[in-house]
């Protein structure tokens, strides 16, 4: 559990709660409130409202993740490279692998010509 103040974004000052499970790495709770109903449950003044996304479906699950090179687009036209960074993914994303299409163009990700160490991930059940 990770308990922090947050600034910003129009909202003022809140109190940001997150939950991980271990197993799976996910961060399966958010919520946010304001410092003075964060202060009044600490001290003991009962339930305070809260603001709250709750995502249970890969809690318990074990993550995965593995290093595939794959290729770099060549096109600078963005519809182009995206339909390129598709095509160098396909190979990979089977079995519910999912690579981050931003390590495809990021620069520190790159290794030699024309290639990427792009990271992959995955959530299996537990058997």
């Amino acid at each position: 559990m990770s308990i922090s103040r947050t600034y910003g974004g129009g909202l003022g000052t809140r109190i940001h709660i997150s939950i991980m499970d271990e197993t799976s790495r996910v961060e399966f709770f958010d919520g946010f409130m304001t410092v003075e109903d964060f202060g009044n449950m600490i001290t003991g003044l009962g339930f305070q409202p809260v603001s709250f996304e709750f995502r249970p479906s890969k809690v318990g699950m074990i993550a995965e993740n593995k290093t595939e090179l794959v290729d770099r687009p060549i096109s600078f036209d963005p519809k182009e490279k995206e339909l390129q960074i598709s095509e160098a993914l396909k190979p990979f994303e089977v079995d519910g692998w999912v690579g981050d299409r931003g390590d495809v163009t990021n620069h520190h990700c790159w290794a030699g010509d024309k290639k990427a160490r792009v990271r992959f991930f995955r959530h299996i059940p537990v058997s």
